[in-house]
């Protein structure tokens, strides 16, 4: 990861950490305000769309990872994504869960027990 010029470690444990100045916190902030509020915002189509989107960037990103950095040649990945894939569709279509109620946070926050009962 490039670091912006003047940034040094004090200590190994400094260097582990993914985020390293002021800017990139804020940023993270805003990323995940906005990961909370985006599907409340807008319809259930657009959600589902924005879902697909960031599954194929995990795959992608892990693509680059292996293949782009490592220089590994990796042809299982597309299968692990497929199996999973598979997976949640057959699980979802065995519980009749919707969208917006087999989502894990939803479960486990007890500030959503209202829209889990009336959904």
């Amino acid at each position: 990861m490039l670091l912006p010029t003047g940034v040094r470690f004090e200590s190994f444990a400094t260097e582990g950490r993914y985020i390293h100045t002021w800017p990139q916190a804020m940023w993270f902030a805003a990323l995940l305000l906005a990961l909370v509020l985006i599907p409340h915002a807008v319809s259930l189509y657009t959600t589902g769309v924005l879902t697909v989107m960031f599954i194929t960037l995990i795959a992608v990103y892990g693509l680059q990872v292996t293949v782009g950095m490592a220089g590994q040649i990796n042809v299982a990945q597309s299968a692990f994504m497929g199996v999973g894939a598979y997976a949640a569709a057959r699980l979802s279509s065995l519980f009749g869960l919707r969208y917006r109620r087999a989502g894990l946070p939803r479960r486990l926050s007890p500030l959503c027990s209202r829209c889990r009962r009336s959904g």
